[in-house]
């Protein structure tokens, strides 16, 4: 929440909005600091720490993240 905002729809501080992400974009982010092949980054700043330690709730994330889609 510090960095991207706490309405995913909304862009925040550093990060870009984030809603309706797919499951490999958040996975390569959160746990590798990665993008997936061929994706183009929305911001091109490197502020975002690995969190290995939310290997297990990627899909948590992913369902969050579509249902905030669904309110833009």
């Amino acid at each position: 929440m510090v960095c991207h905002n706490r309405d995913p729809n909304l862009a925040g501080s550093k990060g870009p909005a984030i809603a309706g992400s797919s499951r490999e974009l958040v996975a390569d982010r959160i746990l590798y600091l990665k993008y997936p092949p061929g994706y183009k980054p929305k911001r091109t700043t490197h502020n975002m720490r690995a969190q290995p330690q939310l290997k297990n709730k990627i899909d948590d994330l992913v369902a969050f993240l579509a249902e905030a889609a669904k309110k833009k």
